[in-house]
């Protein structure tokens, strides 16, 4: 049994991806719930994944273009895990926590900027 503050006991095989699950769930669920930037990417994911699948699109397109959707959300995740950090190694203002945060800002901007473009360029393609 685990205590909490406490290291838990390495699992192993089945055991080990079993925690590993519900700790990604436990870190979707905490990133869903605590960042409107998700929620509202999820949204972007439920809009335009169906949108995608139904566009007259190759196979390797339309799996680039949900590809790029995710990585928007993996970009998310990264950012959010981030701050999570940044906010408690320094909870005061500090310039070097700003530019940290800035940074993982960024990487979800260009991670929405190259969806952009590649929905543009496929888009257009079809014209």
């Amino acid at each position: 049994m685990e205590n909490k503050g406490q290291i838990p006991t390495r699992a192993r095989g089945l055991e080990r991806i079993i925690r590993a699950a519900g700790y990604s769930w436990a870190g979707l669920r905490h990133t869903f719930k605590n960042e409107a930037a998700f929620r509202q990417e999820i949204l972007l994911c439920l809009i335009l994944t169906p949108l995608i699948l139904l566009m007259p699109l190759s196979l390797l397109a339309k799996l680039y273009l949900v590809g790029c959707l995710a990585l928007v959300l993996i970009c998310e995740l990264v950012n959010t895990g981030l701050e999570v950090i940044i906010n408690h190694i320094s909870p005061q203002y500090s310039e070097a926590a700003k530019n940290a945060k800035d940074i993982g800002s960024a990487l979800v901007l260009v991670a929405l900027a190259n969806l952009t473009i590649a929905f543009l360029a496929l888009l257009t393609s079809l014209f």
